[in-house]
């Protein structure tokens, strides 16, 4: 099409590709005008270029075999035309110096005139020839003659696997020869399929050893050489670590329908190796199935499925599909990149196990795995199911699942080892008293696994007693929220080390020091662990590592080495939770954080001393305005070593229980009304004052101050920090009658 009309399309196409989201939309508004008609082809023309992932309407007109005999660019001499793409076209072409056939790539000329284009274009050829592997394209040079951009490569003589894919739909043959995968259906179909991902796996990790990341693998960009060997091609969208992306902020880099989830969120997403390996395990799905794991009618539609859907079982399209197969498969294609493979040679020499019937490394989903993604793809639907699940160890894990129906509840529990076998193990139930905040006499619930153990709605507490040792998970059972919750602890016993033996006895509360407003009234508390010290950001750190846990922020701010024994602080207490399971403990009640600071004589401060108003330790800080200075800078400024201040220790040598920061506690929020009380499960009591303490003064100034302070759980800030506790057995709580 030469009109000036489709003329006039492409330019506007070229110039709309440099633009994303509003200002695309305001620079079409503007250029279109009052042209409907013109509007709405550009627009067809976008929407058909993100799926067909080709973008053909870009492709300059075929110059004929007697216009390309003459047309020369630098050492090569154009022969015929091979192929087209998104940014260019391929020719044959004929390398003068050496006398020896190569594939010119150049860059359309509607891009020409737009520098990312062209940035990006060479960065392709400059990023290629670094690369120097068997299974990877390699490019000879790259060059601009007048206005026309291009860059040579070794010729490669097949054909692409998405030709490949095309032939086995059909059952058609290629000219002269078979085709290059056996028929679908025959024994060496699936071996040939993992091999060639092997061979595509092995030349991915030697790119992403060198810094290079490809982010558009796709059967088009894997080609075939008459002999079997695959390459892979076609770098345009290369991250190349160490020149930074040309990609625009917002934009959608890869063909869509074999983008990761993290490229297709549309959004600025750190992007890594591992989006490669999920692009390669679509490809390997693709070529064992011959059908894509995500289609739609729209861009949206398939971009909202690869994010939320999981694809359909391999083995229902292809029931030869050997289930490790499948499993690798799925690893790779994991939607949280933490849980593919690590590298592209780790999934390679997974499938070189199952190519020699030996075990393989990946699992299959767990119980876990697929409820998450039943309650992502069905969340609005299930308004009665609240999913529990609680990890126990990196190879161990159980579910918890509980549904509300008419004010019951129903308890689900199974454990399973590394290897997949059922843990044995029993369970109990404590229900936490919301007034108070203390967990009751437990409940037996019996050997594990359990279906369908009757349970109480409520705040309970799951205790599941294992051979190395408790335990204990504190969820909400309540109906109409679907939640998915996978706290994970570290495998092998829970330790003791750094914990401080609380002995309990009579908390005495007197009348106007209200503990979840019970005034005047009395608990007996039992005997529990309780950390020396407030977590600090060293520990936390081995956390976030261990159990890949989202960092808070301004951790970045965080130095190791000069930060580590601070406190660490900007933990909701959702993060503090899950701090606390993985460490194979919990959060203390309020009751039991008072009592281990106050004592059976009630003290006002946690140090025993016969004048309460000498203030010791770090809670003398000079009260820092938010204006003034940024409140993590504060932190930094006034936050002292969880360690340090032993002067103002208790008697059984507990850190910190007034001044440094405040510390959430496991207990609930509750407020009295006309009919009695109030619980929010959704605000949780905070214990203790932070380092300004003292000078704050009024009802800052004791331990009494804290005694109704709620946060809401989600809430995160540079004062609020956490210390662990755990249960010891045989030692209940109770409240004694006024």
């Amino acid at each position: 099409m030469t009109d000036p009309r489709w003329e006039r399309i492409k330019s506007l196409i070229g110039r709309a590709l440099e633009l994303d989201g509003p200002e695309r939309q305001a620079f079409l508004d503007q250029s279109c005008g009052a042209d409907a008609e013109l509007r709405c082809e550009i627009q067809e023309f976008l929407e058909r270029g993100d799926l067909s992932g080709e973008s053909q309407f870009l492709e300059p007109p075929a110059l004929s075999k007697s216009g390309m005999a003459k047309l020369v660019l630098g050492d090569f001499e154009l022969v015929r035309e091979l192929g087209r793409g998104g940014m260019g076209v391929v020719y044959l072409a004929r390398q003068k110096g050496l006398e020896r056939e190569v594939a010119v790539k150049v860059l359309v000329e509607s891009l020409t005139t737009t520098p990312t284009a062209v940035a990006r274009f060479h960065r392709e050829a400059r990023a290629a020839a670094r690369l120097r592997h068997p299974g990877i394209v390699q490019v000879i040079a790259d060059g601009q003659s007048d206005s026309t951009h291009w860059f040579a490569m070794e010729y490669v003589p097949g054909h692409d696997l998405a030709r490949e894919i095309q032939l086995q739909r059909t059952g058609q043959l290629l000219v002269g020869r078979g085709a290059f995968l056996p028929c679908l259906g025959t024994p060496k179909h699936l071996v040939t399929v993992a091999r060639v991902c092997v061979d595509v796996a092995d030349g991915l990790h030697f790119a992403h050893l060198n810094g290079l990341v490809h982010r558009d693998i796709k059967p088009h960009n894997i080609l075939v050489q008459p002999d079997g060997r695959v390459q892979i091609a076609d770098f345009g969208l290369v991250r190349d670590e160490l020149l930074g992306s040309l990609t625009m902020t917002g934009e959608i880099a890869g063909t869509l329908h074999y983008m990761s989830p993290e490229q297709a969120r549309i959004r600025k997403t750190p992007i890594d190796h591992r989006t490669d390996v999920y692009s390669l395990g679509v490809v390997l799905y693709e070529l064992a199935t011959l059908e894509r794991p995500f289609e739609g009618a729209t861009s949206a539609e398939v971009l909202t499925k690869i994010q939320r859907d999981e694809p359909r079982s391999m083995r229902r399209i292809n029931r030869r599909v050997p289930r490790d197969l499948e499993t690798i498969c799925g690893k790779a294609m994991a939607k949280d990149p933490r849980s593919r493979y690590a590298d592209a040679k780790v999934f390679a020499d997974d499938l070189r196990r199952f190519l020699a019937h030996e075990a393989i490394v990946a699992t299959p989903p767990t119980l876990l795995d697929r409820a998450r993604s039943g309650l992502r793809r069905h969340r609005r639907s299930v308004t009665a199911a609240v999913m529990l699940a609680l990890g126990l160890g990196f190879g161990s894990w159980f579910t918890l699942r509980t549904v509300r129906a008419a004010g019951r509840a129903e308890l689900w529990l199974e454990a399973r080892g590394e290897d997949g076998a059922p843990l044995a193990g029993r369970a109990a139930l404590q229900p936490i008293d919301f007034v108070t905040g203390l967990a009751g006499e437990k409940l037996a619930l019996g050997e594990l696994p359990l279906r369908g153990v009757a349970i109480s709605p409520g705040y309970q507490r799951v205790v599941v007693e294992f051979g190395d040792g408790p335990r204990e998970y504190t969820r909400m059972v309540e109906a109409g929220e679907p939640l998915v919750l996978a706290p994970r602890v570290r495998a092998g016993p829970p330790g003791d080390e750094g914990m401080v033996r609380i002995d309990g006895g009579t908390l005495r509360l007197r009348d106007g020091i209200p503990l979840a407003l019970l005034d005047g009234r009395n608990i007996e508390v039992g005997s529990f662990l309780l950390d020396a010290c407030e977590v600090s950001n060293a520990e936390y750190r081995v956390f976030l590592s261990e159990a890949r846990h989202p960092e808070p922020e301004h951790w970045s701010e965080v130095r190791e080495g000069e930060h580590d024994e601070l406190p660490v602080v900007e933990v909701s207490w959702r993060d503090a939770l899950a701090y606390a399971e993985w460490a194979g403990k919990r959060l203390p009640s309020l009751a039991e954080w008072m009592w281990a600071a106050r004592g059976p004589e009630g003290r006002l401060l946690p140090w025993p001393d016969p004048e309460p108003a000498v203030y010791r330790g770090n809670c003398q800080r000079e009260r820092v305005l938010v204006e003034a200075m940024d409140g993590f800078a504060a932190y930094l400024a006034s936050a002292t070593s969880v360690r340090s201040h032993p002067e103002a220790c208790t008697e059984s040598g507990l850190f910190h229980l007034y001044g440094n920061v405040s510390e959430w506690t496991e207990s609930v929020l509750g407020e009295r009304t006309r009919d009695g009380f109030r619980s929010q499960p959704g605000r949780r009591l905070v214990a203790g004052p932070a380092w300004d303490a003292a000078k704050r003064g009024g009802h800052h100034a004791t331990l009494a101050w804290f005694a109704h302070d709620g946060i809401e759980q989600t809430y995160a800030n540079h004062r609020t920090g956490f210390r662990c506790a755990r249960s010891i057995p045989g030692h209940p709580n109770r409240i004694e009658d006024r």
